[in-house]
Protein backbone atom coordinates (compact mmCIF):
# COMPACT_ATOMS: atom_id res chain seq x y z
CA UNK A 1 0.00 0.00 0.00
CA UNK A 2 1.17 3.08 -1.23
CA UNK A 3 0.11 6.54 -0.04
CA UNK A 4 1.25 9.18 -3.22
CA UNK A 5 1.41 12.88 -2.96
CA UNK A 6 3.04 15.18 -5.23
CA UNK A 7 5.06 18.06 -3.85
CA UNK A 8 3.94 21.61 -4.86
CA UNK A 9 6.49 23.31 -3.01
CA UNK A 10 9.93 24.65 -4.64
CA UNK A 11 12.76 23.59 -2.97
CA UNK A 12 16.24 25.36 -3.00
CA UNK A 13 19.30 24.27 -2.67
CA UNK A 14 20.56 24.96 1.02
CA UNK A 15 23.84 24.94 2.86
CA UNK A 16 24.16 23.31 5.57
CA UNK A 17 26.25 23.16 9.05
CA UNK A 18 27.07 19.59 10.45
CA UNK A 19 27.82 18.54 13.73
CA UNK A 20 31.30 17.31 14.44
CA UNK A 21 31.86 13.56 14.80
CA UNK A 22 33.88 11.75 17.36
CA UNK A 23 35.53 8.67 16.40
CA UNK A 24 37.53 6.69 19.28
CA UNK A 25 39.88 4.78 16.82
CA UNK A 26 42.72 6.26 15.85
CA UNK A 27 42.59 5.28 12.24
CA UNK A 28 39.56 7.21 11.46
CA UNK A 29 39.52 10.54 11.27
CA UNK A 30 36.01 12.58 10.68
CA UNK A 31 35.11 15.17 8.28
CA UNK A 32 31.78 16.41 6.74
CA UNK A 33 30.28 17.02 3.80
CA UNK A 34 28.14 18.42 1.40
CA UNK A 35 25.54 16.03 -0.40
CA UNK A 36 22.84 16.42 -3.54
CA UNK A 37 20.25 15.71 -1.11
CA UNK A 38 20.83 18.96 1.13
CA UNK A 39 17.77 20.60 -0.39
CA UNK A 40 15.54 23.04 1.59
CA UNK A 41 12.18 23.01 1.82
CA UNK A 42 9.75 26.19 2.05
CA UNK A 43 8.71 26.53 5.80
CA UNK A 44 5.30 24.80 6.05
CA UNK A 45 2.87 26.72 8.18
CA UNK A 46 1.58 23.95 10.39
CA UNK A 47 1.82 22.52 13.83
CA UNK A 48 0.38 18.91 12.28
CA UNK A 49 3.94 16.44 12.70
CA UNK A 50 5.22 16.23 9.57
CA UNK A 51 6.31 12.36 7.94
CA UNK A 52 10.51 12.37 8.06
CA UNK A 53 11.88 12.06 4.51
CA UNK A 54 14.48 10.59 2.25
CA UNK A 55 16.06 11.85 -0.79
CA UNK A 56 17.26 10.56 -4.26
CA UNK A 57 18.27 12.57 -6.82
CA UNK A 58 17.58 12.25 -10.15
CA UNK A 59 21.40 14.04 -11.45
CA UNK A 60 22.99 15.88 -13.93
CA UNK A 61 23.16 13.68 -17.14
CA UNK A 62 20.96 10.68 -16.21
CA UNK A 63 19.33 11.02 -19.45
CA UNK A 64 22.57 8.89 -21.13
CA UNK A 65 22.81 5.47 -21.45
CA UNK A 66 26.22 5.61 -20.75
CA UNK A 67 26.14 7.39 -17.29
CA UNK A 68 27.27 5.50 -14.17
CA UNK A 69 24.09 5.95 -12.42
CA UNK A 70 20.79 7.77 -12.94
CA UNK A 71 19.24 7.38 -9.86
CA UNK A 72 21.33 8.42 -6.63
CA UNK A 73 21.50 6.27 -4.60
CA UNK A 74 20.89 3.01 -7.28
CA UNK A 75 19.70 0.75 -4.00
CA UNK A 76 18.36 2.02 -1.14
CA UNK A 77 17.42 0.12 2.44
CA UNK A 78 14.23 1.61 4.48
CA UNK A 79 12.08 0.74 7.36
CA UNK A 80 8.31 0.58 6.38
CA UNK A 81 6.77 4.07 6.57
CA UNK A 82 9.47 5.93 4.91
CA UNK A 83 8.41 8.52 2.58
CA UNK A 84 10.99 9.20 -0.42
CA UNK A 85 11.29 12.37 -2.42
CA UNK A 86 12.57 11.81 -6.17
CA UNK A 87 14.03 15.09 -7.22
CA UNK A 88 14.93 15.80 -11.29
CA UNK A 89 18.36 17.66 -10.86
CA UNK A 90 19.06 16.70 -15.09
CA UNK A 91 19.03 20.22 -16.83
CA UNK A 92 16.64 20.22 -19.48
CA UNK A 93 15.29 16.94 -19.14
CA UNK A 94 12.29 15.03 -18.24
CA UNK A 95 12.07 11.59 -16.30
CA UNK A 96 9.88 9.66 -14.80
CA UNK A 97 9.83 7.50 -11.30
CA UNK A 98 7.18 4.39 -12.35
CA UNK A 99 6.95 1.64 -10.54
CA UNK A 100 7.92 -2.17 -12.41
CA UNK A 101 10.10 -2.79 -15.20
CA UNK A 102 9.77 -1.76 -18.95
CA UNK A 103 6.50 -3.82 -20.77
CA UNK A 104 5.78 -5.37 -17.42
CA UNK A 105 2.11 -6.25 -16.80
CA UNK A 106 1.96 -4.18 -13.24
CA UNK A 107 4.24 -1.06 -14.26
CA UNK A 108 3.09 1.77 -12.80
CA UNK A 109 0.46 0.49 -10.64
CA UNK A 110 2.32 0.65 -7.17
CA UNK A 111 3.11 4.20 -8.00
CA UNK A 112 4.06 6.38 -10.97
CA UNK A 113 5.16 9.87 -11.13
CA UNK A 114 3.94 10.95 -14.36
CA UNK A 115 6.41 13.51 -16.20
CA UNK A 116 8.64 15.23 -14.18
CA UNK A 117 10.46 18.24 -15.67
CA UNK A 118 13.58 19.56 -14.66
CA UNK A 119 13.22 21.03 -11.08
CA UNK A 120 10.07 18.51 -10.27
CA UNK A 121 9.67 16.43 -7.44
CA UNK A 122 7.24 13.03 -6.62
CA UNK A 123 6.93 11.37 -3.56
CA UNK A 124 5.94 8.04 -2.29
CA UNK A 125 5.31 6.36 1.61
CA UNK A 126 5.93 3.01 1.36
CA UNK A 127 3.85 0.95 4.05
CA UNK A 128 4.39 -2.70 2.66
CA UNK A 129 7.69 -4.54 3.21
CA UNK A 130 9.38 -5.74 0.16
CA UNK A 131 11.75 -4.91 -2.73
CA UNK A 132 10.50 -2.49 -5.90
CA UNK A 133 12.06 -1.84 -8.76
CA UNK A 134 11.04 1.40 -10.45
CA UNK A 135 12.20 2.87 -13.83
CA UNK A 136 11.79 5.68 -16.51
CA UNK A 137 9.12 5.14 -18.68
CA UNK A 138 11.15 7.71 -20.92
CA UNK A 139 14.44 5.95 -21.01
CA UNK A 140 13.66 2.52 -19.74
CA UNK A 141 17.33 1.96 -19.38
CA UNK A 142 17.05 3.78 -16.12
CA UNK A 143 16.11 2.15 -13.23
CA UNK A 144 16.55 1.80 -9.28
CA UNK A 145 15.49 -0.09 -6.34
CA UNK A 146 14.16 -0.09 -2.86
CA UNK A 147 14.01 -2.46 -0.44
CA UNK A 148 11.71 -2.39 2.35
CA UNK A 149 12.14 -4.04 5.89
CA UNK A 150 9.99 -5.34 8.16
CA UNK A 151 11.41 -5.36 11.46
CA UNK A 152 10.61 -3.53 14.06
CA UNK A 153 12.23 -3.73 17.73
CA UNK A 154 10.41 -1.21 20.96
CA UNK A 155 12.97 -0.67 23.38
CA UNK A 156 12.12 1.37 26.90
CA UNK A 157 11.80 4.96 25.33
CA UNK A 158 12.47 4.04 21.62
CA UNK A 159 11.07 2.14 18.92
CA UNK A 160 13.28 0.99 16.28
CA UNK A 161 12.72 0.31 12.85
CA UNK A 162 15.05 -0.52 9.82
CA UNK A 163 15.95 -1.76 6.24
CA UNK A 164 17.70 -4.21 7.69
CA UNK A 165 16.88 -7.68 8.88
CA UNK A 166 15.74 -8.39 12.54
CA UNK A 167 16.97 -11.92 13.66
CA UNK A 168 17.43 -13.84 16.83
CA UNK A 169 20.80 -13.94 18.27
CA UNK A 170 21.88 -16.96 17.78
CA UNK A 171 25.85 -16.43 19.44
CA UNK A 172 23.62 -15.23 22.74
CA UNK A 173 20.66 -16.24 23.07
CA UNK A 174 19.84 -14.40 26.55
CA UNK A 175 20.69 -11.01 24.51
CA UNK A 176 17.62 -10.77 22.59
CA UNK A 177 17.23 -10.24 18.46
CA UNK A 178 19.96 -8.28 16.91
CA UNK A 179 19.76 -6.24 12.95
CA UNK A 180 21.70 -8.12 10.65
CA UNK A 181 23.38 -5.94 7.73
CA UNK A 182 24.56 -7.87 4.61
CA UNK A 183 26.99 -5.36 3.12
CA UNK A 184 27.15 -7.84 0.28
CA UNK A 185 23.63 -7.05 -0.61
CA UNK A 186 22.89 -3.33 1.19
CA UNK A 187 25.63 -0.85 1.12
CA UNK A 188 23.62 1.15 2.93
CA UNK A 189 20.68 0.91 5.31
CA UNK A 190 18.65 3.24 6.88
CA UNK A 191 17.64 3.55 10.34
CA UNK A 192 14.34 5.19 11.86
CA UNK A 193 13.72 6.40 16.31
CA UNK A 194 10.56 6.77 17.12
CA UNK A 195 10.63 8.40 20.68
CA UNK A 196 7.94 6.75 22.96
CA UNK A 197 7.54 8.76 25.92
CA UNK A 198 8.65 11.93 24.30
CA UNK A 199 6.33 14.83 23.65
CA UNK A 200 7.25 18.31 21.56
CA UNK A 201 5.59 20.78 19.81
CA UNK A 202 6.51 19.91 16.11
CA UNK A 203 8.40 23.56 16.20
CA UNK A 204 10.45 22.87 18.71
CA UNK A 205 14.04 21.09 17.98
CA UNK A 206 14.85 17.69 19.39
CA UNK A 207 18.65 16.58 19.69
CA UNK A 208 19.10 13.04 19.96
CA UNK A 209 22.66 11.10 20.01
CA UNK A 210 23.52 8.33 18.04
CA UNK A 211 26.60 6.14 19.67
CA UNK A 212 28.24 3.33 17.86
CA UNK A 213 30.44 0.82 19.97
CA UNK A 214 32.14 -2.61 18.67
CA UNK A 215 31.76 -5.28 21.18
CA UNK A 216 34.99 -7.04 20.58
CA UNK A 217 37.35 -3.97 21.25
CA UNK A 218 34.47 -2.45 23.86
CA UNK A 219 35.67 0.72 21.71
CA UNK A 220 33.55 3.59 20.49
CA UNK A 221 33.88 3.75 17.04
CA UNK A 222 30.98 6.73 15.73
CA UNK A 223 29.31 9.52 18.48
CA UNK A 224 27.10 12.54 16.95
CA UNK A 225 24.20 14.47 18.57
CA UNK A 226 21.20 14.85 15.54
CA UNK A 227 18.14 17.61 15.46
CA UNK A 228 15.21 17.16 14.36
CA UNK A 229 12.33 20.13 13.90
CA UNK A 230 9.02 19.05 12.36
CA UNK A 231 8.45 16.04 13.59
CA UNK A 232 9.77 13.55 16.61
CA UNK A 233 11.17 10.51 14.48
CA UNK A 234 15.28 10.65 13.77
CA UNK A 235 16.56 8.71 10.67
CA UNK A 236 20.33 7.90 10.29
CA UNK A 237 21.35 5.74 7.14
CA UNK A 238 24.21 3.90 7.55
CA UNK A 239 26.75 3.64 4.35
CA UNK A 240 29.95 0.89 4.27
CA UNK A 241 32.28 2.33 2.43
CA UNK A 242 35.62 0.09 2.49
CA UNK A 243 37.46 2.89 0.35
CA UNK A 244 37.47 5.21 3.04
CA UNK A 245 39.34 5.98 6.17
CA UNK A 246 37.42 8.92 7.62
CA UNK A 247 33.53 9.29 8.49
CA UNK A 248 31.58 11.25 6.48
CA UNK A 249 28.47 12.40 8.10
CA UNK A 250 26.32 14.93 6.11
CA UNK A 251 22.25 15.93 6.11
CA UNK A 252 19.39 15.93 6.65
CA UNK A 253 17.89 15.59 3.16
CA UNK A 254 15.18 18.44 3.66
CA UNK A 255 16.24 21.47 6.55
CA UNK A 256 13.29 23.57 6.70
CA UNK A 257 11.57 22.09 8.46
CA UNK A 258 14.27 19.64 9.89
CA UNK A 259 12.65 15.95 8.59
CA UNK A 260 15.41 14.45 6.34
CA UNK A 261 17.39 11.27 7.28
CA UNK A 262 20.86 12.25 8.05
CA UNK A 263 23.58 9.87 6.47
CA UNK A 264 27.00 8.58 7.79
CA UNK A 265 29.21 7.23 5.53
CA UNK A 266 32.59 5.03 6.26
CA UNK A 267 34.84 1.98 6.50
CA UNK A 268 32.78 -0.31 8.81
CA UNK A 269 34.07 -3.45 9.79
CA UNK A 270 32.33 -6.72 10.39
CA UNK A 271 31.45 -7.47 13.85
CA UNK A 272 28.89 -6.84 16.09
CA UNK A 273 27.85 -3.70 17.40
CA UNK A 274 25.75 -1.59 19.97
CA UNK A 275 23.85 1.40 19.24
CA UNK A 276 22.59 3.43 21.75
CA UNK A 277 20.01 6.54 21.09
CA UNK A 278 19.85 9.13 23.63
CA UNK A 279 17.30 12.24 23.95
CA UNK A 280 19.56 15.02 24.87
CA UNK A 281 17.29 17.97 24.77
CA UNK A 282 14.04 19.27 23.70
CA UNK A 283 13.40 23.03 22.66
CA UNK A 284 16.38 25.03 25.52
CA UNK A 285 15.40 22.39 28.31
CA UNK A 286 18.46 19.70 29.08
CA UNK A 287 16.70 16.26 29.34
CA UNK A 288 18.28 15.18 32.97
CA UNK A 289 16.89 11.50 32.93
CA UNK A 290 18.33 8.49 31.03
CA UNK A 291 16.38 8.47 27.81
CA UNK A 292 18.31 5.94 26.11
CA UNK A 293 18.03 2.26 24.51
CA UNK A 294 20.74 0.21 23.09
CA UNK A 295 20.06 -1.73 19.79
CA UNK A 296 22.47 -4.96 18.94
CA UNK A 297 24.17 -4.17 15.50
CA UNK A 298 25.85 -7.36 12.99
CA UNK A 299 27.85 -6.23 9.98
CA UNK A 300 28.81 -9.22 7.78
CA UNK A 301 29.83 -9.73 4.29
Amino acid sequence: MFTKTIFRRKFTICLLLFTTVSLAISSLSTTTSTSFAQLGLAPIPTTQQVIPTYVIDIPAGAVSSNASVHYVPLIVSIPTDTTIVWFNDDPGQIHTVTSGLPESQDSGQLFNSGILPYGGFYQTTFTTPGDYTYYCTLHPYMYGIVHVGAGSEKGHHFTMKSGASLQSDDNNTSSGSVWTINKAQNDRTLFDFQPINIAADPTTPTVYNIELVDNTSNQTIFNNNFQVIGGTNLQVEFITNSNMNTTNVYGPDLSDPVTGAYHVEGNFMDGDYTMTIKAISVGTDIIEDNIADEFKIRLVS
